[in-house]
């Protein structure tokens, strides 16, 4: 609707006539707009348009257009209301009950003279936003969120299913790796000391210990030394039992600490161990009774080097 204002103080100008008339006669017919209140918008009908409005039961008026309110949530109409007797005045217009009749049943509206003050944010719609919030809502509360999760979880789980597969990868032939290198090569052991338990808690009696560095694989290949033990009665055959000293070693250590352990004939005077066809004397020694003050040592190079295994067998 345009509004406009004329200055009546000019004495004459076309249509000043037909205006004074109107003003000395006043309103009687003006614009105001309508919400429909207790309206079901599945079940009952829409407004289109030509509708009776309906003032404490008799007929004031019709609608000229209609339409649903996102904002408001509800039909919003605009309609002509009409007084040619009395005029319509706002006290006219805003006293009274009004109606109406959308295809035959009235429904209760609210009057405005004016347009209501609208929300600054429309919950469905989000009208009255800046572009970037308006897109940031919608991605956020749309579907395109759920799709984008759906899809980075897939994504972190395909990636943690590769670098998984990948590492097994790397460590099994790393391990294989090894492992082949090991089997084309000389089996080389450092012995480091063969101890003689006549009588003991740990072990069953005239026991030799063997302590010894090999390769990390070396009890794969080799379960077991064959010895032969020489007392004043004769010579025995007996088997020495391989086995690492570390449970868990780590396969970037090539060489770990390992012990033999095997009955020997009583009294025993040399163990020779049996190896590749030849025979080599063990120099065997008896176990420490006393206690004696240990000082350990670790120098870098140690330390990086990973010595010190070799260092912690020898002190066991």
């Amino acid at each position: 609707m345009l509004g406009y204002v004329n200055n009546m103080i000019l004495k004459d100008f076309i249509g000043r006539a037909a205006l004074v008339e109107q003003r000395e006669r006043g309103v009687n017919k003006r614009f105001v707009q309508l919400l429909v209140d207790r309206h079901d918008m599945e079940t009952d009908p829409w407004p289109q348009g030509g509708e009776t409005l309906f003032r404490d039961g008799k007929p004031v008026g019709y609608t000229t257009s209609a339409a649903y309110g996102f904002t408001l949530g509800c039909q919003v109409c605009i309609a002509v209301v009409e007084n040619k007797e009395f005029g319509v005045t706002p006290e006219y217009v805003l006293k009274g009950r009004y109606e109406l009749d959308i295809a035959g049943k009235k429904f209760p509206v609210r009057l405005n003279l004016h347009s209501p003050n609208l929300p600054m944010e429309d919950e469905e719609l989000m009208a009255n936003l800046p572009a970037w919030q308006l897109r940031l809502r919608i991605f956020v509360g749309g579907r395109r969120l759920s799709r984008v999760a759906a899809w980075s979880a897939v994504f972190t789980g395909c990636l943690f299913i590769f670098s998984a597969l990948t590492a097994l990868s790397v460590f099994d032939r790393q391990h294989n790796h090894i492992v082949y290198h090991y089997v084309q090569r000389q089996d080389d052991v450092a012995l480091l000391s063969t101890t003689m338990y006549n009588r003991s808690k740990s072990f069953a009696n005239n026991t030799i210990v063997m302590l010894f560095v090999a390769h990390q694989v070396f009890h794969y290949k080799h379960s077991a030394f064959r010895a032969i033990s020489t007392n004043s009665s004769g010579s025995t055959q007996t088997t020495l039992r391989v086995m690492p000293v570390i449970g868990q070693m780590p396969f970037y250590c090539k060489w770990v600490p390992f012990i033999a352990i095997g009955q020997v004939a009583e009294s025993a005077t040399s163990v020779r161990l049996l190896w590749g066809g030849t025979e080599v004397e063990l120099p065997t020694r008896l176990p420490y009774a006393e206690k004696h003050p240990v000082v350990s040592c670790f120098s870098p190079l140690f330390l990086n080097e990973r010595w010190q295994l070799l260092l912690l067998t020898a002190q066991v």
